[in-house]
């Protein structure tokens, strides 16, 4: 059993990237933005685009991924509208996944100062911080978020992946917890009390949220590769197997479930696929 119980090795994935955009997207309404920019607007000479314009040109970057041409377009738009806060949240997005986080963060404290009431931008600033392993400040901005949106499951859950960093388990299935009452089809949420709870080595919980984020999720590729560790773990070998080649059709670059995989096979005495697995591991991570 040596073979198999190397197999749960949890990788830490980070999806809060594309959570922050959608939440910003979500929580700032359009009529906020008109009025920021009415001013700014009303100084233009007719033909001469707006910064309501190089905002929106802006975020038509960011969720293209074009994030040097995002921040050129929110540059210009602050250029005209200096205290536009969601321009500097938006744009502390874009030097985040530049990884300027310094940048990022000098945004995201901008625009709270031009707003202290923009739980985004503390949930963005968080994230950034939790990036950085600050996660004291990560957290107290979560709980800053989570003051001004009760209702947003995401402060939640990203409150709960600092706390899980932290390894104060026991808070970061409680934040967790949170979010799935709040919003009980937020697969991400169940995932990563999944996560927790494998910490915890309480198998039975996290093969429950597993299960319950493929429900909700059937995409959701790391469930499968996390779930099929628990199988091993419980000498389920074929189902093991089953949710590592899922996870595989999923993500052809997890090399994780090729590893798992073929430490199920060298279990089962299949040395032919095992070895298969453990080459394009190999090829996967630059391992000689």
């Amino acid at each position: 059993m040596g073979m198999v119980d190397e197999m749960v090795k949890i990788p830490k994935l980070s999806y809060y990237k594309k959570v922050q955009l959608n939440l910003f997207a979500r929580s700032l309404p359009a009529f906020l933005i008109v009025t920021l920019f009415s001013m700014a607007c009303s100084l233009l000479q007719p033909g001469e685009p707006s910064a309501e314009d190089y905002f929106y040109q802006g975020n038509n970057y960011l969720n293209q991924g074009q994030y040097v041409q995002a921040i050129d377009s929110y540059t210009k738009a602050i250029e005209l509208d200096p205290q536009a806060a969601q321009v500097h949240n938006n744009r502390g997005l874009a030097y985040d996944n530049q990884k300027q986080y310094d940048l990022a963060i000098a945004d995201f404290t901008k625009a709270i100062e031009l707003d202290p009431q923009l739980a985004p931008a503390y949930n963005n600033r968080g994230s950034v911080y939790n990036s950085l392993m600050k996660y004291d400040l990560a957290i107290s901005d979560f709980d800053k978020a989570v003051q001004l949106e009760p209702q947003n499951p995401m402060a939640y859950r990203n409150r709960g992946r600092s706390y899980r960093d932290q390894k104060q388990y026991d808070l970061a299935i409680a934040s967790h917890t949170q979010a799935i009452e709040l919003d009980p089809q937020y697969a991400p949420a169940y995932y990563d009390r999944g996560v927790v709870y494998l910490d915890k080595e309480q198998l039975e919980q996290a093969l429950q949220d597993f299960s319950k984020t493929i429900q909700l999720d059937p995409q959701y590729s790391p469930a499968y590769t996390n779930r099929g560790t628990i199988y091993a773990q419980q000498q389920q070998y074929e189902q093991a197997i089953a949710d590592f080649t899922h996870a595989i059709q999923l993500n052809p670059q997890d090399f994780l479930a090729y590893q798992n995989r073929g430490l199920v096979y060298q279990t089962l005495g299949k040395q032919k696929e095992a070895e298969a697995d453990f080459q394009k591991y190999k090829e996967l991570t630059g391992t000689p």
